[in-house]
């Protein structure tokens, strides 16, 4: 038999094909979108290479520069506009491993199992770091504070968890949020659109 040689470019090859394990239980397909897909938006292309694929992709430059990346995003505006479809251009594009989340299916019945669901998310997303968590339809998960009242206050628990993930004690650390929403008036205002967390907020034209 042949003698078998494993070489650095053959690991570097094996690393952009090999996914963390951590990933398998989350691990989606990625559409093939490309930036070329989306028609115009050129400024929000750039901004979002900048905001989220740079900093992920260069820390070492933000670092020496002394620039503090954002650690969310928030993409708002009319249904079909576009927001969706730029996220899956961005992870496909940017090659990053990439949590897409679904707001409502993070809420349970069940006490606290919501609050730990979003717990779980940004558990795997550190894990698996450099890593983007896109929540789609964040309204449903950070809806203003008081307004699930009736439901035993799940909705406000919720978005405390959210917040204390993006901005607490421990800090985030390689991971951006990438959020979209069409209902921007249902997001508690003075804790995600005013919140030092999400510092870039992008609006979407009528289509």
């Amino acid at each position: 038999m042949g003698t078998v040689t494993v070489t650095l470019q053959d690991l570097q090859w094996a690393m952009t094909v090999v996914k963390p394990s951590a990933m398998r239980e989350v691990a989606i397909d990625v559409p093939k979108v490309r930036w070329s897909d989306v028609g115009g938006m050129e400024e929000v292309k750039l901004k979002l290479k900048q905001a989220v694929e740079w900093p992920l992709r260069h820390p070492e430059a933000f670092s020496r520069m002394g620039i503090q990346p954002p650690k969310g995003v928030l993409l708002y505006g009319p249904p079909g506009c576009s927001k969706t479809m730029i996220a899956k251009a961005l992870a496909n594009e940017s090659g990053l491993n990439f949590l897409a989340i679904k707001g409502p299916e993070l809420l349970s019945k069940y006490v606290g199992e919501s609050e730990r669901a979003v717990r779980e998310v940004f558990r795997k997303a550190r894990a698996v770091a450099p890593s983007i968590v896109f929540f789609d339809e964040i309204d449903a998960l950070a809806s203003e504070r008081g307004s699930s009242s009736g439901s035993g206050g799940v909705g406000d628990r919720v978005l405390a968890q959210l917040l204390t993930e993006m901005d607490g004690i421990e800090q985030l650390r390689d991971v951006t949020v990438l959020a979209a929403t069409n209902r921007p008036d249902m997001i508690d205002k003075l804790s995600l659109v005013s919140y030092p967390a999400i510092s870039v907020l992008m609006k979407f034209p009528e289509c």
